[in-house]
Order: C-alpha cells, then structure tokens, then sequence
C-alpha cells in the first residue's frame, strides 16, 4: 500500500477533531455526472455528515485507557475507514448498533454536545445508515477486531442507473460525443506530458502523488 499523504493532529481534544475534519474535508472527492435532466450534477463520494460522524464517535467512545495506538482514519479509493482503540461500549454489538446506544466516556459525550457536534444521543449511526441511503450507498461496516472498532463506508453507488442518464434527445447525445472526444484528446495530451516531464520531478513520492492527483482529475468527469 502507498501512502500519500500522512497526518497527524495533536493538541487539545477540540483542535484535533475540528483539524482532522477539516483536513479530511480536503481530500473528498466529488463526482460530476450528467443527470436525468440533461444537467450536470456534482455531489461529494460520501454524505458529509457520515464520515465526520465517524470521526467524532470515535473520538468520543474510544478507549482511553489503551495506550500505544490512536484514532485512525484511512482513506482508500473506494473507501473510507475510522479505527478507534476499544471493542464496542456496554450492550453495543455490530448487529445492534444502529439503534443501540452506550456512552463509554459520559463527561466527552456532554462536551461534544455543548460544541455542537453532537444534536441528539444515540441518533448519529442511524442518521449514517440514512444517509447513506439516500445517497444511494452501501450501509456502513461497523466491526470489531482485536481490541479496536472499525467503521467502513463506501463510495460505490448501488445501481448506477440512479446517477446516470442516457438521454434521449438527438442534440444532448451530440454534445455527449463532442464532450468525449475533447476528453479523449485532453487525456491523451496529459498522459503524453506527463511520460516526458515526470523525470524532472524530485523523488518517488512526488511521482505517486501527482498520479493520484491526476486520478482525482479523471473521476470527477463520468460518461
């Protein structure tokens, strides 16, 4: 596994999650698509709301008292997982989680709602779980492994057909090919500067990093 980019926040409580939202933010991607319509639409990979959930639950319900390993959030192409010292608090089980709620740190649990981060206990995984769903997404994975709880969501849609339209009318699928073909020839113009400039750039992680990036540029156009 390459790593790209590697974070770390420290600090008090409250600056590491408002810089670990913030920084996690930066690195969402968004999709463009021609809808239904016939207009171009852009959403985000994942509902907002869900992985910054995730964070702040883990924050707020890990356990603190396992030294040696911290709060981590790994972001994949197609997914994006939290991990957080400690299996699930009292009665919560991965079967049970979505309406099941315990508070392991009650004192944090106040705070985060005193900041806002919190609205209502016990409602922030089934908001996810909703989410999810409108967005046309997979259910978050909720598990536990060793001594941590992992949590997993997915950036695939269930059915492609919800996203993405075959227009009808002559003119809009005349635009579609022009719009392919001056992608086609951008792609290729791209692909050839970078084969004959990458040699110029200082070290393998640089290369890796400006692959990606270039990755980032082609997922955001979809036919």
């Amino acid at each position: 596994m390459n790593v790209i980019k590697d974070e770390e926040f420290n600090g008090r409580l409250l600056d590491q999650l408002n810089d670990a939202i913030a920084f996690v933010r930066t690195q969402i991607k968004e999709r463009t698509f021609l809808g239904k319509d016939g207009k171009f639409i852009t959403i985000p990979e994942y509902p907002e709301f869900c992985w910054k959930e995730l964070i702040v639950n883990a924050v707020t319900h890990r356990d603190y008292s396992i030294n040696g390993t911290d709060i981590q959030i790994k972001m994949f192409d197609d997914w994006l997982t939290v991990e957080s010292p400690g299996i699930f608090a009292g009665n919560v089980t991965e079967k049970n989680i979505k309406n099941t709620h315990f508070s392991r740190n009650k004192a944090i649990a106040a705070y985060m709602k005193e900041y806002k981060f919190v609205k209502e206990f016990g409602e922030g995984v089934k908001r996810i779980y909703k989410e999810m769903s409108d967005a046309k997404l997979a259910d978050p994975i909720f598990k536990k492994q060793d001594f941590m709880t992992i949590a997993t969501i997915k950036n695939q849609p269930l059915d492609f057909n919800d996203y993405y339209a075959e227009p009808q009318n002559e003119p809009l699928k005349f635009y579609k090919l022009i719009a392919n073909l001056i992608f086609v020839w951008y792609t290729l113009f791209r692909t050839i500067w970078f084969k004959s400039n990458w040699i110029k750039m200082k070290g393998m992680p640089i290369y890796v990093y400006w692959k990606r990036k270039w990755t980032k540029i082609i997922t955001r156009i979809v036919w």
